[in-house]
């Protein structure tokens, strides 16, 4: 080989042999760059896409935080609302029977002014005597203050 190399270029052999890798170098360099480059740019693709994948996951552990702590406030707050359903129907209960209460009341009261209006118009007072029987005058202290 040695030979072959010799008997073209002659004694410069050495020289040829570094300029002829310096044109193969020169021919390769756009190759070689664009590789160069590629790896490069793998390389910060893969950076981005690391710390992309991190403030996607720190954002994603925020999220799920604030999920958790609503998830709880709802729990709570339906919690409540039961509670307040429950004490509606029961005021609602109470309601029922003070109405009941006050319509009774009511028909006593007109039956009352009907007896008294009897009365007053026949002159006799054997209802007003009945209802004085009935509801007896209270001493002031025992009757409670208005």
């Amino acid at each position: 080989m040695d030979a072959f190399i010799t008997k073209i270029l002659g004694e410069a052999g050495p020289l040829g042999i570094v300029a002829c890798l310096l044109v193969g170098l020169a021919c390769a360099y756009p190759f070689i760059r664009k590789n160069l480059r590629e790896a490069s740019d793998d390389t910060a693709i893969r950076t981005a896409a690391d710390a992309l994948r991190k403030e996607l996951g720190e954002l994603l552990d925020k999220e799920q935080a604030r999920v958790a702590t609503l998830t709880g406030a709802l729990e709570e707050a339906s919690t409540q609302v039961r509670a307040l359903r429950g004490e509606n129907g029961s005021l609602q209960a109470d309601i029922a029977s003070l109405r009941r209460e006050v319509r009774s009341m009511l028909r006593m009261c007109m039956s009352m002014r009907a007896a008294m209006q009897r009365a007053v118009d026949t002159g006799d007072c054997a209802p007003l005597r009945l209802w004085l029987d009935l509801n007896p005058i209270e001493a002031d202290e025992a009757r409670p203050a208005a």
